[in-house]
């Protein structure tokens, strides 16, 4: 929208030497609503000046980036986004300052939402420059309310050059903004039983840029072309720019669902384009509320419908506005309650289990209500996090944390490292490692006592740049923690590819080790992930511990640190001090790895201390093997070898040994011979399977080490240990977390049959149904029979290929549900070691697209 000339005349004033005000001085003593101070440098906004109650959006002391698209989403007309980013935009500020007509300042009018939902013109004035009294770098901003203005000046209509427009857009053939609005008026005023629709393509930014602008723009042609085929007397639809738009028509969800199907196959004709879906907001209209509010109910149940994979379309609720609205208030009020120190601490500490001393602390945060009661977290955090707030809460308890630490070292008394958490949403919206360096110059406080907890899910989106931010954060000194380590994200290679200062392990294991049913396993998983960190020199705690019984489990496992109420909960700040200044509760030493001592291998060798029996239990299983003309012979064993094979024929199995392993690993025995042969010092290690008399394999870890030649070929000496059971488990928990959130199962065939076995099922609200439904369709295969035809050709040609050379397969196809619709589902499988017994050669993943 252009400026009106009368603003442009009257700013003009001020420049031309007509007066003797500066415009700073009038600026600084008119009446506005607003008046704050952005600093793009620091990325921070401050309020000067606020009018109580009146706008939807409150200008708040905060992080700016944060609250200009917020504002953008939900405070700024949707037809002015336009002028407010080109105002506002934070990228661009400075420099559309500099080349301003008027030296420092520009101004722009849009429509502010008002905090009962309407819409209100204001005039948004930015100032800058030193001859103004801003400091460098900081921008002045004033809100005028010039409502009343534009209605004397111009009418109610509002009408000026600006408005002179097409009334339909040359792209989709469907009325602009303006037009529909007056016309759906029109048609809400004169019919009953009429709705207003809500559509936006999920993702469409991607879409552009995938498939190119141009194809871009086909597909919203089509997608009006299919609204303008629903086009009647009481029935008009509008296109309001980008992937936005709406239509009025009689309430009918059969034609509603008719529409979304067309949209949805002419984005599903340019290919594999599912995860672009329409969402679909619903409102049933009245004469008495006006069409631009109805737009905003239908806008949140638009919103609603995208968060769903299965209900694409949303009729909208009083409850939807409900929790919109109480989102919208917790923001602000979240805003006030910083501004008035509300917002604190608490601190949990983390102990030795061998002595409860205290090695460390948590900072947790706490919002203390006008009432003096503690709000949980639960009802904030998931909100600053929705909307970006998340970060102004972060910046602020890490720098009362730095603060209270320095005010302990200065005051001489006992301290131990506190950590903070970094979310995923901190380290995409301010640089990191430049806040935390500039933190502990401010306070002159040393980088070892304060700890930097980054959960594993941070590595989901850019683990480059998680990683990068962990190096620079140690190198300044700062110790870092994976958090929730176990959550659903956890790569074993992620512990041996970053430099972690501590391990936190999530305390989801520990509600499974109260399921006795799966107590073997939950231990066998703890455990090497234990022993793992162990090997790597990283320190781990578990948190989440409540009960004796649990401290115990993991104390017999080797875990040395904990965090839970079972030693201490969540404390006040003074409460926490109390409990430092007794000496007898702190262990200063931190989190340290205890390092077995190395001993000589020599001293097996002194015969009056071990006996032939002590040593064979000491070395395990192990076997003088002879290798010829590749054929492998067991030449002497020993008793525990003997037992780990447990074949009571193994006088049968002593020659050609290689005939027991299966096709696909024996190549693996010949070359793990052959490198043991070439390097004699380390040998050569590796895991082989073996059959059984009854067909079923066993894995075992083999090490071998050359000895020599003699007349029946090379000589090794081998161990082996026998993993059967743990190989399984591990290759069972490797791919079951591989294909997390995920319905899995293992795919076998019998005698010629298809047989599938559910273990998982992830898509049970996606899919509409039950694991045992799954499992029957599956092996039934008319589970087959709900892909659409045109895809069922290509899956067979894929399967049939992988599943006879027992090789990976991935492929995704659109699956009809009992409800009619489709959903875009991903399946991938992966081979399993082949056993002729159990038939068991896939583990197979479904997960929605």
């Amino acid at each position: 929208m252009k400026s009106y000339d009368v603003s442009k005349k009257f700013y003009d004033l001020f420049f031309s030497g007509e007066t003797i005000l500066s415009l700073a001085d009038w600026l600084n003593n008119s009446l506005c609503d607003e008046v704050g101070d952005i600093d793009l440098k620091k990325d921070n906004v401050k309020s000067i000046y606020h009018l109580e109650g009146k706008y939807f959006t409150s200008v708040t002391d905060g992080t700016y980036t944060s609250l200009y698209n917020y504002i953008i989403k939900h405070g700024v007309h949707p037809d002015d986004v336009k002028q407010f980013s080109e105002l506002m935009d934070p990228l661009f500020m400075k420099e559309r300052q500099l080349k301003s007509d008027t030296p420092n300042f520009r101004f722009a009018q849009f429509r502010y939402k008002l905090s009962n939902g309407s819409w209100r013109w204001v005039e948004h004035c930015i100032l800058s420059g030193k001859e103004n009294g801003v400091p460098d770098d900081v921008y002045r901003f004033y809100i005028f309310d010039i409502e009343n203005m534009l209605q004397k000046e111009y009418g109610n209509s509002f009408v000026n050059e600006s408005f002179i427009e097409e009334e339909k857009s040359a792209l989709t053939g469907l009325f602009n903004e303006r037009h529909f609005f007056s016309n759906a008026q029109r048609i809400v005023d004169n019919n009953e039983n009429i709705c207003l629709v809500k559509l936006d393509i999920e993702h469409f930014k991607f879409f552009d840029e995938w498939y190119g602008r141009e194809t871009g723009d086909d597909l919203l042609k089509k997608i009006g072309n299919v609204l303008k085929s629903h086009q009647k007397e009481n029935a008009i639809a509008g296109y309001l720019g980008q992937d936005d738009f709406c239509m009025v028509l009689p309430y009918d969800m059969e034609e509603i669902n008719q529409i979304y199907d067309e949209i949805r196959n002419e984005i599903t004709s340019f290919g594999f384009a599912f995860g672009f879906n329409p969402g679909i907001g619903v409102v049933k209209t009245t004469p008495e509320e006006d069409i631009a509010y109805t737009f905003d109910k239908a806008t949140i149940a638009a919103s609603e419908a995208k968060k769903s994979s299965k209900n694409r379309i949303v009729v909208y609720s009083p409850e939807l506005h409900t929790k919109t609205d109480q989102e919208f208030k917790i923001i602000t009020a979240f805003m006030r309650a910083l501004q008035n120190n509300q917002i604190v601490f608490y601190l949990q500490p983390q102990c030795r289990i061998s002595t409860r001393k205290i090695v460390g602390a948590e900072a947790l945060t706490r919002w203390i209500g006008n009432d003096g009661k503690v709000i949980p977290p639960m009802e904030f955090i998931p909100v600053l996090e929705k909307y970006g707030f998340i970060t102004d809460l972060d910046k602020y308890i890490w720098e009362q944390v730095a603060k209270f630490q320095k005010e302990q070292l200065e005051k001489g008394n006992n301290i131990v490292p506190i950590s903070v958490n970094v979310s995923q949403v901190d380290i995409y919206n301010i640089d990191i490692v430049e806040f935390f360096d500039s933190l502990i110059k401010k306070y002159d406080l040393p980088p070892q006592y304060i700890k930097i907890e980054i959960t594993e899910s941070s590595f989901a989106e850019d683990t480059d740049l998680v990683t990068n931010i962990i190096g620079q954060l140690r190198e300044h000194g700062f110790l870092v923690m994976m958090d929730d380590f176990g959550s659903g994200y956890s790569s074993l290679n992620m512990l041996s590819n970053i430099n972690f200062d501590v391990i936190k392990l999530d305390s989801t294991f520990l509600k499974a080790h109260d399921d006795r049913s799966d107590y073997r396993k939950t231990m066998n998983v703890l455990e090497s992930i234990i022993n793992m960190t162990k090997l790597i020199a990283v320190p781990i705690i578990v948190e989440g511990i409540e009960r004796e019984d649990q401290c115990e489990f993991l104390r017999n496992l080797g875990v040395r640190y904990i965090q839970g109420f079972y030693f201490y909960r969540p404390m006040p700040v003074d409460q926490y001090k109390k409990l430092l200044e007794d000496k007898n509760n702190v262990d200063e030493s931190g989190f340290v790895v205890k390092l077995n001592e190395q001993f000589r291998i020599r001293e097996f060798l002194d015969q009056n201390i071990y006996s032939d029996a002590m040593l064979n239990n000491v070395i395990g299983p192990v076997a003088i093997y002879a290798y010829k003309n590749d054929s492998v012979d067991i030449v002497r064993f020993n008793q525990q070898f003997y037992e780990s094979v447990g074949i009571k024929e193994f006088h049968e199995r002593l020659r050609k040994i290689e005939q027991f392993v299966p096709d696909f690993d024996r190549p693996k025995l010949f070359r793990l011979l052959e490198e043991a042969k070439k390097n004699n010092l380390q040998g050569s290690k590796g895991s082989l399977r073996f059959y059984r008399p009854d067909g079923t394999a066993m894995t075992y870890i083999m090490q071998f080490w050359y000895i020599g030649t003699q007349e029946d070929g090379d000589r090794f000496y081998g161990s082996a240990n026998n993993v059967t059971e743990y190989a399984n488990l591990q290759q069972q928990m490797r791919l079951i977390s591989k294909y997390a959130s995920s319905s899995i199962a293992f795919y076998k065939r019998v005698n010629g049959k298809s047989v599938f076995t559910v273990v998982a099922h992830g898509l049970e609200s996606v899919l509409d149904m039950s694991k045992d439904k799954l499992q029957q369709e599956l092996s039934d295969e008319s589970f087959y029979k709900r892909i659409e035809e045109n895809e069922f050709a290509r899956i067979k040609q894929i399967l049939d290929y992988s599943v006879a050379k027992h090789e990976f397969y991935s492929f995704d196809f659109s699956a009809k549900l009992d409800d009619g619709n489709y959903v875009r589902l991903e399946m991938k499988a992966d081979p399993i070691f082949e056993d002729p017994i159990s038939g068991y050669t896939y583990v197979v993943a479904l997960r929605a697209k």
